[in-house]
């Protein structure tokens, strides 16, 4: 399995990143540019080590988010092949990604104002 399967996406990255949100995690997005391809994105593991780059961006796991989430009563299933993540009270958010399914519902708390930004 491609370890991009077992993080968010690169545009969900770039969102945490300019709402503020701590910036450490296992993996960063990284630019990168090579002769084949030009310049592209590539998923790097970090160490836990902030990105260096003012175009890196944390690539969070699963778990990662999870710490991030409110405590509350939360749900996380499986509709055919889209995961489905909610909390109580607030809209679900859907993806074939675990991790960006669980990054959405970050986003939508952090920009509803009912969670704030890790520090």
């Amino acid at each position: 399995m491609n370890v991009r399967e077992h993080v968010i996406n690169l545009g969900l990255a770039r969102r945490l990143k300019d709402l503020g949100v701590d910036q450490k995690s296992l993996f960063i997005w990284t630019e990168k540019t090579t002769v084949r391809v030009g310049k592209h994105y590539s998923v790097y593991y970090s160490c836990y080590n902030p990105p260096t780059q003012a175009n890196d961006y944390c690539a969070y796991t699963a778990s990662e988010l999870m710490e991030m989430l409110p405590e509350k009563n939360a749900n996380l299933y499986k509709v055919g092949s889209t995961y489905v993540f909610s909390i109580a009270g607030e809209p679900n958010t859907e993806d074939k990604n675990i991790c960006n399914a669980l990054a959405k519902m970050l986003i939508n708390l952090i920009e509803s104002n009912l969670i704030t930004k890790e520090p």
